[in-house]
């Protein structure tokens, strides 16, 4: 099994909002708007290509918005995702040393705490591995353009991956379906047994 992994913006814990500095989305933005997310492609690089990011386009300081609780996964205010120190364990141990963790400080002007390490978390790497015959997916474009793409059809959510393509991997991002992160049966039963917050994963896809 895989499942898609966004933010949960139901969480019962409540809303908390941090920010990346606007200086920072700048420079990142400029990074994006000059560089292919890898070699031989026209498409730009983002937050969900899998591209490789330099560490010194990212922040070391974010600044605390609003909010009581500290989330294990967290969509930042201006880009990104931020990640607890017990997130970055749960990848690196299924996945060591493939995706980039960026640690950062963060900055409240509040009495709220914020207990732990954070990083800003890219996940590194493209691959194919959706089945469409599986699939609720419509291929646009493949009979006109290399980088065609997929999109979700109308109707019920349905999505099917190749179990010996995704194997041993804690994340990734397809290059076919590439607006968002996939995460493996291992990851998400490891998400759920560490109760590690603020994650959705409401979005099954079958392993074949």
């Amino acid at each position: 099994m895989a499942y898609i992994l966004r933010t949960d913006l139901n969480n019962p814990l409540g809303v908390t909002e941090i920010e990346l500095p606007e200086k920072y989305q700048k420079t990142i933005f400029d990074y994006f708007n000059r560089t292919v997310s890898y070699p031989g492609s026209i498409q730009r690089a983002s937050w969900f290509t899998g591209t490789v990011f330099p560490s010194e386009i990212m922040p070391t300081h974010l600044k605390f918005i609003k909010g009581i609780n500290m989330y294990d996964f967290l969509g930042l205010q201006g880009g990104g995702v931020l990640v607890s120190e017990r997130f970055k364990e749960a990848i690196e141990s299924i996945e060591p040393s493939k995706h980039q963790f960026f640690p950062v400080e963060i900055d409240s002007d509040s009495d709220a705490t914020l207990p732990g390490r954070f990083y800003i978390f890219n996940v590194v790497g493209q691959i194919e591995a959706i089945i469409e015959e599986k699939s609720n997916l419509n291929a646009t474009g493949r009979e006109y353009v290399k980088g065609w793409i997929y999109e979700k059809k109308v109707g019920p959510w349905k999505c099917a991956v190749d179990s010996s393509i995704v194997s041993n991997r804690a994340c990734w991002i397809d290059r076919r379906y590439g607006h968002c992160w996939f995460v493996s049966d291992r990851l998400a039963d490891l998400i759920r047994r560490q109760n590690l917050t603020g994650c959705d994963l409401d979005e099954y896809c079958e392993e074949i």
